[in-house]
């Protein structure tokens, strides 16, 4: 299976929308409350992520087989939470049916290159 990662665009974020909420659901079935799962809803994710863009934020892809397959998000340390670092993961997540491929990996290597002349082109 060939892995793409690139930069996200508004289109890709009804998805990402559902990667978010699908991942959530799966993940943390045993954590989180059964109603609270079931109430998170696609276009609310998609519209947070829609934001994340707009807020200059990094919000990279991963495709596979024709498809987004997972994300991560990421950008500036918040320096009340991290103030020793200068990039900071803000959000990664995967379709449950393609995690343990290495595709998380892929996304963390190619976050760490990005945002690298990410963050120092706003300096």
């Amino acid at each position: 299976m060939t892995v793409t990662i690139r930069e996200a665009g508004k289109a890709d974020c009804k998805r990402i929308g559902e990667i978010s909420m699908l991942s959530w659901q799966s993940s943390y079935k045993h954590i989180l409350p059964t109603d609270y799962l079931a109430a998170i809803s696609q276009e609310d994710r998609a519209n947070r992520f829609e934001r994340v863009l707009a807020s200059g934020s990094l919000l990279l892809v991963a495709e596979a087989e024709n498809t987004i397959v997972g994300f991560i998000s990421g950008g500036r340390c918040r320096e009340s939470v991290h103030p020793d670092y200068d990039g900071e993961v803000y959000a990664i997540y995967l379709d449950p049916d393609y995690m343990k491929r290495g595709i998380g990996t892929l996304l963390m290597q190619s976050l760490e290159k990005r945002q690298r002349c990410f963050l120092d082109a706003r300096r």
